[in-house]
């Protein structure tokens, strides 16, 4: 009736809980980070964004937030 659902664009572990989520200001970057102490940006202007989703590893702890600076040239995320 509606049609196959879309596939996911970005994904955790699944037993790691997303903390945070961030969309740019100009639409064309979607980030998220969570307990498996990841941040994974993502870019939605992508033919297929989730064969592009870049993982950054670095942090010691679980993350809590993160957020896109205002031209979206800088993203910020904190543990």
């Amino acid at each position: 009736m509606f049609g196959n659902p879309p596939a996911p664009i970005l994904r955790h572990p699944a037993d790691a809980h997303v903390q945070a989520v961030d969309l740019s200001d100009d639409g064309c970057w979607f980030a998220s980070c969570g307990e498996d102490m990841t941040v994974r940006v993502t870019n939605l202007t992508d033919d297929d964004p989730a064969k592009t989703t870049l993982t950054f590893r670095g942090h010691e702890r679980e993350l809590k937030s993160i957020d896109f600076s205002p031209d979206c040239s800088w993203l910020v995320s904190t543990s």
